[in-house]
């Protein structure tokens, strides 16, 4: 591959020269996918999520928080990713499992509702994300069957320059899954298109207000909405939706509606709401009653959603 890679006089490009130069790299990979144009490509794009870390936009919180110069965004980050637990998991849908999945710690959602709210409030702690910690936990025998990488968290979105530096320098050839809540800004989906093989989506809210009395969020169905429907152009997609006590009319029926309506992936509708130790009080201090988790699975069967714990795709292969 001719393009520019990440190397020093990217460092003082302007970012609209970069951009530039990804556009073209982006062609170049299209028409040319071998190794050596991918892992350029990779370079370049976490060059660029670098840049963006100056005044982050990497979400659609936009905080514009300097998190090179140890400044923490919103999410609690600067610029080191650091990892939480990595390993092997067979419990995720059938089209990806078993992954290995890495954890890395910090998110951009405060949710009531979160299970690794410890883990994401001390984005300082765990391992450094790195491209030989993974080559390194994939060469353990434990890990040998895994068929895909998982990137989740946390929320990935907020690591993406330490996750795009690391699979730009890793050995491994795993098709990528990028387990998110889809709240990244349209900076970020530049970077991710081309690199991930299969997306999974977790969309927590069907209501704004649900959103932000509960995780703070603005404008996240819009956001969200926006994201699936650009990934589900550009890769393989699984929508998931964490349906919660007291929110099935609210939440449940309207993000199955959405879906029913603009999407053709796998849905997997999640009734195994777990209160955490941090909910004491409100509708979030209980689990889901035998209606409630009812009327969930209902709803996507009355709108003829494809659900993902039956689902049967072929075999991911990881893009060249």
């Amino acid at each position: 591959m001719s393009g520019p890679s990440l190397d020093s006089r990217d460092a003082h490009a302007p970012i609209g020269k970069l951009w530039e130069a990804h556009a073209s790299a982006v062609a170049e990979v299209s028409a040319s996918p071998t190794a050596t144009a991918r892992r350029s490509l990779l370079k370049l794009k976490a060059n660029i999520a670098r840049r963006l870390l100056r005044a982050c936009v990497l979400c659609e919180r936009r905080c514009g928080v300097d998190r090179i110069r140890s400044g923490r965004g919103y999410c609690g980050c600067g610029i080191e990713a650091r990892v939480y637990f990595a390993g092997l998991l067979v419990g995720e849908e059938p089209e990806i499992s078993p992954s290995f999945c890495v954890f890395p710690s910090g998110c951009n959602f405060h949710c009531s509702s979160c299970c690794v709210g410890e883990e994401n409030a001390h984005p300082e702690r765990g391992e450094p994300l790195r491209a030989q910690a993974i080559d390194t936990w994939l060469g353990l025998p434990e890990n040998a069957g895994a068929r895909t990488l998982s990137l989740i968290g946390g929320e990935p979105t907020v690591h993406l320059y330490a996750i795009l530096r690391a699979l730009a320098r890793t050995r491994s050839h795993l098709p990528l899954v990028w387990n998110s809540n889809f709240y990244f800004s349209t900076e970020t989906a530049l970077l991710l298109d081309g690199v991930i093989d299969v997306f999974v989506a977790d969309c927590h809210f069907g209501s704004d207000h649900c959103a932000r009395r509960l995780a703070g969020l603005a404008n996240h169905f819009a956001v969200v909405t926006r994201n699936l429907l650009w990934s589900a152009q550009r890769s393989r997609l699984i929508l998931r939706h964490l349906a919660l006590p007291g929110h099935i009319a609210c939440c449940t029926r309207p993000v199955l509606e959405w879906a029913a309506a603009h999407l053709a992936v796998p849905v997997h509708v999640m009734c195994n709401y777990v209160p955490p130790r941090t909910a004491q009080r409100g509708e979030l201090a209980r689990s889901l009653t035998s209606a409630e988790m009812e009327a969930a699975i209902s709803c996507a069967s009355e709108l003829g959603l494809k659900l993902a714990s039956s689902a049967s795709l072929a075999l991911v292969s990881p893009k060249s």
